[in-house]
């Protein structure tokens, strides 16, 4: 993560660089895809936004993420966006937000993903 002015130094804003495992949809082929997360923190100034996805370093997430016109991805619905993965202690399968199974919204995104190409 880096966080750094925009050009005018009026707005802070961090890049979040997260190693890709796996494509629900979109482009394939990148290992790795960098966010543009509004705020952060540069020296001493930091510049904090609410419903804006909070990153930690080597964190495990599933993200939902877009492609502007200048070819920077963003997080679709801000901290909607982003979904922390972690491992049920007693069964050892991953887990997402809510108690839901990985598993399981692998399976309704794709089947969504597959519905909005059908209906195309």
């Amino acid at each position: 993560m880096r966080s750094d002015w925009n050009a005018n130094r009026t707005r802070i804003f961090t890049e979040v660089t997260i190693a890709v495992d796996e494509y629900l949809k979109g482009t394939q082929g990148l290992t790795t895809l960098t966010l543009i997360i509004p705020g952060g923190e540069v020296g001493e100034v930091g510049e904090a936004y609410s419903h804006v996805a909070k990153f930690n370093s080597n964190e495990e997430v599933v993200v939902f993420a877009r492609r502007d016109a200048r070819g920077a991805f963003s997080l679709v619905s801000g901290e909607q966006g982003k979904l922390a993965i972690t491992t049920n202690e007693r069964t050892g399968r991953k887990m997402v937000e809510n108690d839901k199974l990985l598993d399981m919204l692998k399976s309704q995104v794709r089947l969504s993903v597959d519905r909005q190409l059908k209906n195309r």
